[in-house]
């Protein structure tokens, strides 16, 4: 997913950030070995580098979506408990590949038994490998919306959905509404990345990297069993939350405009 002498990378751009932190990151440290969870980061960011380099051979034009989703560089860093992903630019590209990168970290994370809430916002931003400068309105919108989510997902800040309204990626099955999203402060109708969706598609595609993959409803059903069963207490919240948030994603994977955006999609991945 990273190329650092990409001519085309700015150091300060409009671009898109995805903010994630992993949830109880201390406990884990200490209930699992160093190599333990060097094995769950790896885990989570293999199936995020796999989704993104097997979709950059392919140029994915969907009936409705009249761009290549499979252009557009994304830079990931992990700090400690926190995972960031920055975009190349500010683009259509950009954005339908941040979605879906952040899409993939959260299948990742429930395949790696991490529990990860994330946050995806626009705006300018220096993102300077070198002197390792990471300074912006987006990075800040990000962490703070990501830190009210009370559940496991993508929740996206108002400045990218604007830009995602833009380009019509909030009528495709990439993003759905949630009329009750769970903050601090109580239910709000929010929009979240549709990471069920992503994996759904993923299954169905049979491209590399997808042979081994669950069916669906098997691998959703053992993912919040092993999060039901990890937690005790008011944490147990969040697990419902997001239940009820896939109960809302797996309906939408049944209308018939998700099969038709699903199968122009999987017959150009197929189609090499």
């Amino acid at each position: 997913m990273n190329d650092y002498n990409n001519n085309k990378w700015k150091d300060t751009d409009s671009r898109f950030v995805a903010f994630f932190d992993i949830l109880g990151f201390k406990e884990l440290v200490f209930n699992n070995t160093h190599n333990e969870m060097l094995l769950k980061i790896d885990t989570l960011l293999q199936l995020v580098n796999e989704v993104s380099s097997g979709m950059n051979s392919r140029k994915v034009k969907p009936t409705n979506f009249n761009h290549s989703w499979t252009n557009g560089n994304i830079k990931e860093f992990i700090f400690s408990d926190s995972i960031v992903l920055f975009s190349e630019s500010d683009d259509v590209n950009s954005a339908a590949k941040i979605l879906v990168a952040s899409s993939a970290i959260i299948i990742g994370s429930m395949i790696a038994e991490l529990p990860i809430k994330g946050a995806i916002a626009h705006g300018e931003i220096t993102v300077n490998i070198d002197k390792s400068i990471f300074y912006g309105k987006p990075l800040i919108n990000s962490y703070t919306l990501h830190d009210e989510l009370k559940m496991y997902g993508t929740i996206i800040h108002n400045s990218a959905e604007r830009i995602f309204d833009k380009y019509d990626l909030l009528n495709t099955p990439m993003i759905f509404r949630h009329e009750t999203c769970p903050l601090k402060l109580g239910n709000v109708n929010h929009h979240l990345t549709n990471w069920v969706w992503l994996y759904d598609v993923l299954k169905m595609s049979k491209y590399k990297g997808t042979e081994d993959m669950l069916d669906l409803n098997i691998f959703l059903d053992n993912a919040t069993k092993e999060m039901y069963f990890g937690v005790s207490g008011s944490t147990r919240k969040y697990v419902e939350n997001t239940i009820d948030s896939i109960n809302i994603m797996k309906k939408l994977t049944k209308l018939e405009t998700t099969k038709i955006f699903n199968k122009a999609l999987i017959d150009n991945m197929n189609s090499d």
